[in-house]
């Protein structure tokens, strides 16, 4: 009889705390076995996110970035997969910003605005930008722009070479979208797209400092490396 009641104070006491555990997590917002719905968002400049960088809702975290990977035909636009909490309905007209959570490390982080709309966007759909829209609910008039290619110099910052093709998946970029490019038969791997050779070498500095000691800054259309040493900075 003894052995009896301490397996049944046993299992009580397992199930008490599996209670508390629950009641924590559902408390922090990460219930057991919750749902989440997938969104893709475009955005021109993906400075500082990686996969597994924190998407807000209101000021709360809801989910995380699973994949940041370049658009096929939009250069220089970066197609980052969200994973959201089922419970955040995300209004159409909703627009979506870069923000900065951690300067001294360089990291960043998504945060989409909630704005009064008809009906909501349905996992599986395509946000846009803060950045991208320009002022038009469909984004169109940055997407002709995008479409619209540009003899402009542009710096680029190249974080591994190798003699195999390598996908974007692949651990050794960290989660850092990529673009692939080969060139006499080594594929160059580069990211990023800068405007001002200020912002590349802010860029290079922070992947130096976290995954790619080696990184380097090249401009294009040119293909010229940019040496950012110390002195020269």
């Amino acid at each position: 009889m003894a052995f009896v009641r301490e397996k049944k104070a046993g299992l009580l006491f397992l199930a008490v705390l599996l209670v508390l555990a629950t009641v924590l997590l559902w408390n922090r917002g990460k219930a057991l076995f919750m749902v989440k719905n997938t969104y893709y968002v475009l955005l021109p400049d993906a400075g500082g996110l990686y996969r597994g960088a924190a998407v807000f809702t209101g000021g709360v975290e809801s989910g995380r970035i699973s994949s940041l990977k370049f658009h096929p035909d939009w250069k220089g636009v970066v197609i980052a997969t969200l994973r959201v909490d089922s419970d955040i309905h995300i209004p159409h007209g909703s627009d979506v910003e870069l923000t900065e959570v951690d300067r001294i490390r360089g990291e960043s982080a998504l945060l989409i605005n909630l704005v009064g709309g008809a009906g909501y966007y349905a996992s599986g759909d395509t946000l846009l930008s803060r950045d991208l829209l320009s002022g038009k609910p469909d984004g169109q008039d940055a997407v002709e722009r995008l479409e619209t290619p540009s003899s402009a110099e542009i710096f680029r910052i190249q974080v591994l070479a190798s003699a195999i093709k390598r996908k974007e998946s692949d651990p050794v970029f960290h989660g850092v979208p990529v673009m692939a490019v080969q060139r006499n038969g080594i594929w160059k791997y580069y990211t990023g797209n800068f405007n001002s050779r200020e912002e590349a070498v802010r860029a290079k500095d922070s992947l130096r400092a976290r995954f790619f000691p080696d990184a380097f800054i090249i401009s294009f259309p040119d293909d010229k490396l940019i040496r950012t040493d110390e002195k020269s900075n």
